[in-house]
């Protein structure tokens, strides 16, 4: 009786701690700036990408790593970012793009570039009214494809 007891409440305790964990890893963060993540290879060829692209305030963390033996690295143009790139191991650094503009990212010791491209960010009270989709009553539509008034 007492095996079946404590077998019974360990099913019931299990799923409740098993989603307590769960729903508690699924809380949203909160982030200063926006946030993105780029992984870039350094290859026989170059960069893999060589051009990112991120917007106006963006904080960007680039992962580095490299397939080729010789060692080499990244830089950052104005960033204060170097990263080693070796075989087998992954660097990382971050810095927030606060301006507009291209960035060019290079290793002193290589010809390989890349490019980082800023993108101002567009604000979203500057879109027309008349150009935001509307709710229609679907009786009240035609039954035909018809072209939108505007693009």
């Amino acid at each position: 009786m007492k095996n079946l007891c404590l077998f019974l409440l360990f099913l019931l305790v299990l799923p409740i701690s098993i989603m307590k964990t769960s729903f508690a890893q699924n809380r949203a963060e909160v982030f200063e700036h926006p946030y993105r993540e780029f992984s870039v290879i350094l290859t026989e060829g170059g960069y893999f990408p060589r051009k990112i692209v991120a917007f106006e305030g963006d904080k960007v963390k680039l992962f580095v790593t490299s397939t080729i033996d010789k060692p080499e690295c990244l830089v950052v143009e104005d960033h204060k970012i170097f990263l080693e790139a070796t075989k087998g191991k992954i660097t990382h650094g971050e810095s927030v793009f606060k301006k507009a503009g291209e960035y060019k990212f290079y290793c002193p010791s290589s010809q390989y570039k890349g490019m980082i491209t800023v993108l101002k960010k567009p604000k979203v009270e500057n879109i027309s009214k008349s150009v935001l989709p509307t709710r229609e009553v679907a009786s009240e539509k035609p039954s035909h494809w018809t072209p939108r008034d505007y693009d």
